[in-house]
């Protein structure tokens, strides 16, 4: 789709609109030194041919050449209208843009969730966001919601300035002189199609295929799109280790040993795992088809300028597909000062850990030597991560293999760059005090700087934050449980402990031809697989509530009801329960939550400093805690308030952690009508449908909502919103209810199908009355009210805009 020149985007001088138009495109990447194909975002006037018709040759154009990725930052001011344009140019993918941590309250079309918000736009299409920045000013950011493409480079940050510094609640108390975004991301060598495809296929479709998480174990990571990669692995080849790539012959050796063994020749060759455990996880790793990989050098990493004896800002976003982020800065302290785009009261931490979808602000002083620079890390946090070390590369035990030091996990810097008080750029960069390796083992389990007691690291690093000022959650009328337990296919044959082959019959302890790899329930509920019909039409769930048709459920297997009153809104009390050893960090869209807090549904046990739990705990721990099994919660047994209690120094979040076969106690004001989507943010695990839709409506089911813009897409080939309506006054103005088959005939084979059923459904309802007003001596139709609910007057409450 080309769009004019004159709709570059601009920053009105008065700061109330702010617009801009995003083009997506395919693209290739290469970030961290290995060319592959992704996604890029670019402002449209970097799409701009510099050259057209070179040589007078028609389509030879020149484009600049413009890093894409992450997707260009936004910044606006608190309180401004924001209007951005999303244009797909991809050759074959329709796409959405989800704007991560926005509430969209009014402007619930908005929220970009595919399917439930909106259908997603088409190649060649594109989809005007529009809404108000009237949250608090804060850390957000934007990110595709259709299928994995956020993993391949659809994503960028959204920034909410205060208006000015004096409103700046953070700058008042630290006067930063610098404002960064810390954009971080995991990165894996596969294209998101390959990586989605191989998550999703079933056993057995064809000979050898093994399913798998493909985006584990992940090649590199990314601060602000750029990374490290050694163009290989090491690996042992009997007497020394070499750098060269993974074959699928040395995944079959990690599955079976473990990376140490493949990496070393020593450690777990002997340990043989049960029928659907595995010493590792492994990805093959080919040469790269789009280019030569080229291993980058200190010069290519990501810099923050540090201007010496000041302090800086440091916005941490984690936009990753499946891993949870350790950051430290050597020789340097972080002042965590907001979560999720809420002000915190300021805690000092040496490494800060942030979950997918989280947002920290840090307070960095740069108060060490200026004559050099220094290296400020990103490694997967272990303290996340389902099993131990020994199941990714790169964490050999050094008492095993002393010669050869292990390099620690999948890792990135960036630069934290000097500048002396006299204006001295530092060219050079200290040595670490402390290896990537050891600070990953130091912060495993147990955060030492932030207390005496030995807690579940993830949980008690937020333990120790509390909201700013400080929060009181309200009492809670009702208590909502939902239970996440995942399920597999016991692919025995994945570590060698079954045959090559899987056997077809069903029931057998290996695997059953025809299944997925795993999949997710919610409350017991999975979703089924799609039938294809014809014509296929999957109206977004918000657009079906407002015409009144049935919704699609396919989108999430569990859809939780919360009753809408705009004038005294109802407090909910939510408990989501982790029925798996795996923690799972979990998005809110459309709010923002009290956190209660949280515990475990198994007898609590220390191991090695770490608050884990004990699945196999005794048979009357699980008589008395465990109902049909569920869980039951009883909140003085974990130290938590009753559902009638308030809770002091309570913090708002939108994304939370789920501690591994535990759970976490929310509540929820439900006060912004609509269909939100709750679900994993490891972006494989969303696919598979660990999710939920929250639908806050009136009793009767209804949502309360503004009327689409007249440039809202309706799926199918129909075009716009406005056409729907131009559609219904043309056959009321007529008094013709009913096409004939003739105009129904002709509206479908000029692609017209989606339009035609909707307004045939909008017929079966009463035709607007015209009043009669002329205009330029025609009559004219006034604006009509497509929402059949029944008047506000009818529901006894005032419903105002």
């Amino acid at each position: 789709m080309q769009l004019a020149l004159a709709a570059l985007p601009i920053l009105l001088t008065n700061g109330k609109l702010y617009t801009r138009t995003l083009v997506i495109k395919d693209a290739i990447h290469q970030p961290d030194g290995y060319p592959i194909n992704g996604i890029g975002v670019y402002d449209l006037e970097d799409t701009v041919p510099i050259v057209r018709h070179g040589g007078g040759v028609s389509g030879n154009d020149t484009l600049k050449t413009v890093k894409a990725l992450p997707g260009p930052e936004i910044r606006v001011k608190h309180g401004d209208q924001v209007r951005i344009t999303v244009v797909n140019e991809m050759a074959d993918a329709s796409t959405s843009v989800h704007w991560h941590g926005l509430h969209q309250n009014g402007s619930q079309w908005s929220d970009g969730v595919a399917f439930i918000t909106q259908c997603p736009t088409a190649p060649g299409g594109h989809f005007v966001y529009e809404f108000n920045a009237s949250q608090n000013p804060g850390t957000f950011f934007y990110h595709s919601h259709s299928v994995t493409q956020y993993d391949a480079g659809l994503t960028g940050a959204f920034i909410i300035e205060a208006r000015n510094l004096s409103e700046d609640t953070i700058h008042q108390k630290y006067n930063y002189s610098k404002d960064e975004v810390v954009h971080l991301m995991d990165w894996v060598h596969v294209s998101y199609i390959e990586g989605q495809q191989k998550y999703l296929s079933r056993v057995g479709i064809v000979p050898n295929f093994k399913p798998d998480y493909s985006f584990w174990p992940v090649q590199s990571i990314l601060i602000n799109g750029r990374g490290q990669f050694d163009c290989g692995f090491p690996v042992w080849n009997g007497t020394h280790q070499e750098t060269r790539w993974i074959t699928q012959e040395d995944c079959d050796v990690v599955n079976r040993h473990s990376w140490p063994y493949l990496q070393t020749g020593t450690g777990f060759k002997n340990y043989t795992p049960g029928i659907g455990q595995s010493n590792g996880q492994c990805q093959p790793i080919r040469e790269p088809y789009m280019g030569k990989c080229t291993t980058p050098n200190e010069t290519q990493a990501s810099t923050f300028d540090c201007p010496a004896g000041k302090m800086i800002r440091l916005r941490f976003i984690n936009s990753a597909a499946g891993l949870p982020f350790a950051l430290w800065a050597d020789r340097h302290i972080f002042t965590v000062v907001a979560l999720d785009g809420r002000d915190v009261t300021p805690v000092n931490v040496s490494v800060v850990l942030i979950a997918i979808g989280q947002r920290i602000d840090v307070i960095l002083s740069c108060n060490q030597d200026a004559k050099f620079n220094y290296k400020m890390f990103a490694s997967y946090s272990e303290a996340w991560y389902p099993g131990s070390a020994y199941k990714l590369p790169g964490c050999w035990n050094a008492t095993l293999f002393p010669d050869v030091p292990p390099p620690g996990n999948a890792q990135t810097y960036a630069i934290i760059k000097y500048t002396s008080s006299s204006g001295e750029i530092a060219t050079q960069t200290k040595t670490p005090e402390v290896s990537v390796y050891n600070m990953t083992t130091r912060y495993r389990h147990y955060y030492q700087s932030l207390g005496p007691r030995s807690m579940y690291l993830p949980m008690f690093f937020f333990d120790n934050l509390t909201s700013d000022p400080p929060l009181e959650a309200p009492p809670a009328v009702k208590r909502i449980q939902v239970a996440m337990r995942s399920h597999n296919n016991i692919p025995g044959f994945w570590n060698k402990s079954c045959p090559e082959a899987p056997p077809e019959a069903p029931g057998d302890a290996c695997s059953w031809q025809g299944m997925n790899f795993e999949w997710y329930s919610m409350n017991n509920r999975s979703t089924p697989a799609r039938v294809a019909t014809v014509p296929y039409l999957p109206t977004p769930i918000l657009l079906s509530n407002y015409l009144g048709v049935n919704e699609t459920t396919w989108i999430a297997p569990l859809e939780i009801t919360l009753e809408y009153d705009p004038v005294d809104p109802i407090v909910y009390e939510i408990i989501i329960v982790n029925h798996e050893d795996q923690t799972h960090p979990m998005h809110f869209h459309g709010f923002s939550l009290y956190r209660i807090g949280y515990g475990y549904w198994t007898t609590p046990t220390q191991l090695n400093g770490w608050k884990t739990s004990t699945y196999n705990s005794s048979r009357k721990w699980r008589k008395d805690h465990m109902v049909n099994g569920n869980f039951r919660y009883v909140p003085k047994e974990h130290g938590l308030p009753e559902l009638n209690e308030t809770m002091n120094n309570s913090l708002w979040v939108d994304s939370i952690t789920l501690p591994p076969r535990g759970f976490v106690v929310l509540r929820i004001r439900a006060d912004n009508p609509g269909a939100w989507y709750v679900h994993c943010h490891m972006d494989l695990h969303l696919v598979a449908k660990m999710a939920l839709i929250l639908k806050v409506a009136y009793k009767n089911g209804t949502i309360d909502l503004p009327e689409p813009p007249d440039n809202y897409p309706v799926c199918g080939s129909v075009g716009m919103y406005s056409e729907v309506k131009k559609a219904m006054r043309r056959e009321c103005n007529e008094d013709n209810n009913d096409f004939s088959a003739g105009e129904l005939a002709a509206i479908i084979l000029g692609g017209f199908i989606a339009l035609s059923l909707i307004v045939f459904v909008l017929l079966f309802w009463r035709c607007p009355v015209t009043t009669g007003s002329q205009e330029n001596g025609a009559s004219v139709a006034p604006d009509i009210e497509l929402n059949p609910k029944e008047s506000k007057a009818e529901r006894g409450v005032e419903t105002p805009r």
